[in-house]
């Protein structure tokens, strides 16, 4: 071949591969750049999280303090009244509080003073009560012998161990409303409580009432005091979910690579849940719970909850295969299922309380997957989730496993082999 040919035979090539070259440069300087961009919007939005979980924070922060000094202005209200008539104890009673409509028949204690005082906190006092009556009949009464009352509960004397000798119970009143009771126990010296100190104590408490007023108006005020308030419930399905065999994991391996591999575990099965509608409750040890139209509405739950568990428990042996790697021991999924009527509560110490939902349901799940087999991936449903499933759900009736009974507090439960296959095409 012509030399002069071959060089300009290479010398195009090399041309070309300059311009591939410099192609494939602009092409990673733009993808560098987009992903930069979209860096950028991720902590962006991040940080426009962040900003408003503050704010979020700071509210909370200023709502508890306004809830503090409310209930402080009730209590040095309270004491100045209960100095006035020389009583040894004095409490006020309010209706519970509710969300819901209807009315409540008992009555919590909204402030206390005197001796044997923190041993009342969030005792419920029924309506048939002196404190109850009086609440009803917006009259005022003194009694000499509260125990020798009808209306009286004893129960109350028991748990704050004092001995109520005299009491002298006020309607609190309100813009024409009965807002709450005050209560003033045992007159000091051995003294007894007259009508002079009926007119007293009622002249002494219109702000008290009108500060009560303003405390009850929202229910949520309690819960910075410890008070549940009364709400209407939320049908919800509930997911239990642990490893078998965990506990082999730290015999085996070191205790940062078993955290690594559990937290793995929670957020490969936990993703998947999110994804489906569902939201995660809590951590507990190597399991945890999730609901099911408890935190947002999401029709269908019980079958969604099921489809979840069977595509939880693939994704797990998926990640059994990856940690073979560490030679560990058989590892199961057991997941526990159930539905039913669930309400939403602060639990915890005050310090540390988290939000998470009560009922029968929640027990009953938890108690399935605890009694689920351990030598395979197991899933186990109650019976208030099968009546709503039992046509698009494939399961076999259990009542008892090798020598282990699973008939978990009486009740029948169904072992989950897959779902119908009309039954994606029904919900989607």
């Amino acid at each position: 071949m012509d030399p002069d040919k071959i060089i300009a035979l290479v010398t195009g090539v090399i041309s070309i591969l300059g311009t591939v070259v410099a192609v494939s440069i602009y092409v990673t300087k733009l993808q560098s750049k987009i992903e930069i961009e979209r860096l950028k919007d991720t902590i962006q939005s991040q940080a426009q999280k962040h900003k408003e979980l503050e704010e979020k924070y700071v509210t909370a922060l200023r709502a508890g303090s306004a809830v503090t000094e409310r209930k402080r202005d009730i209590d040095n209200e309270l004491m100045t009244v209960t100095d006035a008539v020389e009583a040894e104890a004095s409490s006020i009673l309010v209706p519970q509080p509710t969300l819901q409509r209807g009315s409540t028949n008992e009555l919590v204690f909204l402030s206390l003073l005197g001796p044997g005082s923190e041993n009342l906190k969030r005792v419920r006092v029924p309506m048939n009560s002196v404190a109850g009556e009086v609440f009803r009949s917006r009259s005022a009464c003194i009694t000499h012998s509260p125990p020798k009352e009808a209306a009286f509960s004893s129960k109350t004397d028991e748990i704050s161990k004092s001995t109520t000798k005299e009491m002298l119970a006020i309607p609190l009143l309100y813009d024409g409303d009965c807002v709450g009771v005050a209560e003033f126990l045992n007159k000091k010296n051995s003294g007894r409580f007259s009508s002079e100190d009926e007119a007293l104590t009622e002249r002494l408490s219109a702000r008290l009432g009108r500060r009560v007023s303003e405390f009850i108006q929202d229910p949520n005020n309690f819960v910075q005091l410890g008070i549940t308030p009364e709400r209407a419930g939320q049908y919800a399905t509930i997911l239990f979910s642990d490893i078998s065999g965990s506990s082999e994991l730290s015999l085996r391996l070191n205790q940062s690579t078993v955290i690594d591999l559990v937290n793995e575990y929670f957020e490969t099965l936990c993703d998947m849940a999110l994804s489906t509608g569902g939201a995660i409750d809590k951590f507990m040890g190597d399991g945890f719970m999730l609901t099911f139209n408890a935190v947002k509405a999401l029709p269908g739950h019980e079958l969604i909850a099921i489809e979840t568990a069977l595509q939880m428990q693939n994704a797990f042996d998926k990640l059994k295969q990856k940690w073979q790697i560490y030679q560990i021991p058989p590892l199961f999924n057991r997941v526990g299922i159930e539905s039913g009527p669930v309400l939403p509560a602060m639990m915890g110490h005050w310090q540390l309380r988290q939000a998470t939902i009560m009922g029968e349901a929640v027990n009953s799940a938890s108690a399935l997957c605890e009694a689920a087999p351990r030598d395979h991936n197991a899933i186990l449903i109650g019976p208030e989730t099968w009546s709503k499933v039992s046509s698009r759900v494939k399961a076999r009736q259990i009542t008892a496993m090798g020598h282990k009974e699973v008939r978990v507090a009486g009740m029948r439960c169904w072992e989950v082999s897959g779902t119908a296959t009309e039954a994606k095409g029904e919900r989607g």
